[in-house]
């Protein structure tokens, strides 16, 4: 059975995938699961575990915001419009950002 909302995010774990010229087995290896695993994600036929998204963004090289804007989580998550702006950031500008954050939040 085809998981609808599952499409556009297989789509994208098989594109980012072939981009980088790495089989299914390997993104498996890379994220501990089963070559059948990846190839049902990328199909849609198996939902992708949100604790999964991290590990799988790592081994295809992506956003991990990506995935979880199109696992349809993204605005679940706490703070997701934080998120979002911080995506792509370099790692000094996030740790600034939060160094910010937190003394705001220490003032209130």
């Amino acid at each position: 059975m085809l998981l609808d909302d599952q499409g556009a995010l297989g789509r994208y774990i098989a594109e980012s995938r072939n981009r980088l010229r790495l089989t299914q087995k390997e993104v498996a290896e890379k994220v501990n699961r089963a070559e059948s695993t990846i190839a049902n994600w990328e199909t849609g036929h198996q939902k992708v575990p949100s604790e999964m998204l991290p590990a799988l963004a790592q081994a295809l090289g992506v956003s991990p915001v990506r995935l979880y804007e199109l696992a349809g989580i993204l605005a679940e998550l706490p703070g997701s419009e934080i998120i979002k702006l911080l995506d792509g950031l370099p790692q000094e500008e996030i740790d600034r950002v939060e160094r910010m954050l937190r003394a705001y939040l220490e003032k209130t």
